[in-house]
């Protein structure tokens, strides 16, 4: 199975700005709402609209924006992006040449990863991470919540590169 386009969430930007980004979509669609139905003369509806309007927008962008991470197997390309409301930023540059794909299990207690990057992410939970590794460089694909989705998407990115599969998780056993 060659894949054209790989592209995986990894985090969220703002890590505990998501329910508050929540909190302000909900805020925001009832201002705009009453602003709307209670208003009683229509210059104040478009003060009170914009207002709200831009209170959903903070909160859409507030929920919606991660960082991930992009790979074109076929042209040996990869980027790390930030995507914001659905627009991803970030510079494509050649896929260095790793060996392999790592499956790595982190913990609350553990938080370090393989070779000792330890990801932007706090883990209040066990985690598994999907990574591309060298010998002195390892780069995190995916974060799956279970051992299962790990090692079927470790397998489907070593197919699409060509790359063996590592278990670290019974390597550090």
């Amino acid at each position: 199975m060659q894949t054209e386009h790989i592209t995986r969430k990894i985090a969220s930007l703002f890590d505990k700005g998501v329910f508050a980004g929540y909190v302000f979509i909900f805020f925001g669609l009832a201002t705009f709402i009453f602003s709307a139905l209670f208003e009683p003369y229509r210059s104040h509806f478009y003060v009170g609209g914009t207002i709200a309007l831009l209170i959903l927008l903070f909160g859409l962008l507030l929920s919606f924006s991660y960082r991930g991470i992009a790979l074109k197997p076929q042209q040996r390309l990869i980027r790390n992006f930030k995507s914001y409301l659905g627009f991803k930023v970030g510079k494509w540059q050649a896929l260095p040449d790793y060996e392999r794909v790592v499956i790595e299990k982190v913990t609350p207690k553990n938080p370090s990863s393989f070779k000792g990057i330890t990801p932007a992410v706090r883990w209040y939970q066990i985690r598994y991470l999907v990574i591309l590794s060298k010998e002195k460089q390892a780069q995190i694909v995916s974060v799956k919540p279970n051992q299962e989705a790990a090692f079927a998407e470790g397998e489907a990115l070593a197919e699409a590169l060509d790359l063996s599969v590592v278990d670290y998780i019974k390597v550090e056993a």
